[in-house]
């Protein structure tokens, strides 16, 4: 079930099915009980599987948004209550300046409640550290439904005082435009529709080229007379979506980080839960997010906090050039070892200009957080998530040669239909299954194993100690 603002006070409803197709949409003012209630009726009776009780909240909830869709979003100020102490901000740079300033992090990220996502929350972190950049990162979040991504990106965003952050769980093809200074924020965004094809790519045009530009600027004609709506940044940017297949242009401007699926995270999460429920706590959730806040900005008031990286013609020259792909992996990189070095700004020397510079430690975390990431895009290794695939289907008795139909995976696995066509594709990317026949009419596309293990990919980045 879906909602998003649709012309002068109305709303757009929708639902989709698992694959994404819209099986039930209406239009209508959301902030009239009566046409909430029509609304209502008509998509429960399309999609009885949904209770009319969580239709008529998520209408509810949507209602003075769409009542307010022609109207531009204000910028948040935050109140007295939210202005960081002198002591606050003391302790703050105490810990800017601290050896073990990551593992900190880590550690009250912990205690608000993520369990386990080392490497995930630690690279949300940097992307909303990297919104002070003038080239900041963004990233592209992938899990299953139930795998907890959505929490992650919020608690980290929960650390970033508020005038530093813009939240919108969904943005319709225009949205962007009329949205307040994004300069220097962190941009959240909600999961990624599954739908495919050109009429979803044109709805994320404005974000890529958010993204790309720093700026957009939509001209159109109001009243009949010419206007220009501009959307000043840079901001860093993070979405969800349960999707492995991302529009390339998409997928080319983000880092893609991915949450964890496996037992042992399941065992963690579950062991959290179970702690929250009897009432053991970590820490203060508030105290967490006041130390943050105060940390945050008092990076933001250094000068100069543009950095620079000594050794990037050492790393250049280990990046494959075979693909094409490289040329937008590399700056990720090096944005990653940037706003690592901006992480560490009461740390890291200056150069001659003034500007922060990157040691070794900076290129550490990058390699941790994004290595697989990069030998995924660029050397053909398969991410994590498509090589439990792979185990799934080797355990469910598959051997090389082996024909089989996705209708047949699905009874053996605990997947659903559209995931499994996902990770086949993914597969057939890597080489190691091939689709012997194509789908006709009731009949499933026939697909056969050609590998019994993955490609290993190509681990081009040097280790730290061998930077020069």
């Amino acid at each position: 079930l879906r909602v998003e603002p649709h012309g002068r006070g109305k709303g757009r409803v929708w639902i989709e099915d698992e694959q994404g197709k819209v099986v039930a949409s209406e239009v209508g003012d959301l902030a009239d009980g009566r046409e909430r209630k029509r609304i209502g009726e008509s998509l429960h009776a399309a999609a009885p599987g949904i209770p009319r009780e969580r239709i008529e909240e998520e209408l509810l909830a949507h209602a003075r948004p769409a009542e307010r869709a022609d109207e531009a979003p204000e910028a948040p100020v935050s109140s007295t209550e939210d202005a960081s102490t002198e002591a606050e901000l003391a302790e703050a740079e105490e810990l800017l300046r601290s050896g073990a300033l990551v593992e900190q992090i880590e550690r009250d990220l912990t205690d608000a409640g993520v369990a386990g996502e080392e490497e995930l929350k630690l690279g949300l972190y940097l992307v909303a550290t990297s919104r002070l950049l003038a080239a900041p990162l963004h990233a592209i979040v992938r899990g299953d439904s139930s795998s907890g991504k959505s929490f992650v990106v919020g608690k980290v965003a929960s650390l970033v005082p508020p005038e530093g952050v813009k939240k919108a769980t969904h943005l319709s093809p225009k949205a962007l435009y009329r949205m307040p200074d994004l300069r220097h924020r962190l941009l959240v965004l909600g999961e990624r529709s599954r739908q495919d094809g050109a009429e979803v790519e044109d709805a994320t045009k404005a974000l890529r080229e958010f993204r790309s530009e720093g700026s957009i600027t939509l001209a159109t004609v109001v009243d009949g007379r010419l206007a220009e709506f501009t959307v000043e940044g840079p901001a860093a940017t993070v979405e969800t979506t349960t999707k492995d297949e991302l529009f390339d242009e998409d997928a080319n401007r983000c880092l893609l980080l991915g949450s964890n699926e496996g037992a042992e995270q399941s065992e963690r999460v579950t062991l959290a839960q179970a702690e929250a429920a009897a009432g053991i706590r970590r820490g203060s959730s508030d105290r967490l997010r006041r130390r943050h806040w105060a940390m945050q900005r008092r990076r933001a008031s250094i000068e100069a906090p543009e950095g620079g990286v000594p050794f990037a013609p050492a790393l250049q020259r280990a990046m494959p050039k075979e693909r094409v792909q490289v040329r937008r992996a590399f700056p990720k990189l090096l944005r990653v070892v940037e706003a690592s070095a901006l992480l560490h700004a009461f740390q890291r020397p200056r150069d001659e200009s003034d500007r922060i510079v990157a040691d070794r430690s900076d290129y550490a975390i990058a390699k941790r957080l994004v290595g697989r990431v990069l030998a995924a895009s660029i050397g053909g290794a398969p991410t994590e998530r498509v090589g439990r695939f792979f185990d799934s289907l080797l355990g469910s008795g598959l051997v090389v040669g082996s024909e089989f139909t996705a209708p047949e995976l699905e009874r053996r696995l605990p997947l659903k239909r559209s995931q499994i066509n996902e990770q086949l594709r993914a597969l057939r990317s890597l080489g190691v299954v091939e689709q012997t026949e194509e789908a006709k009419g009731p009949h499933a596309a026939t697909w056969k194993l050609r590998a019994a293990a993955l490609p290993s990919g190509r681990e081009f980045l040097p280790e730290p100690e061998s930077i020069r």
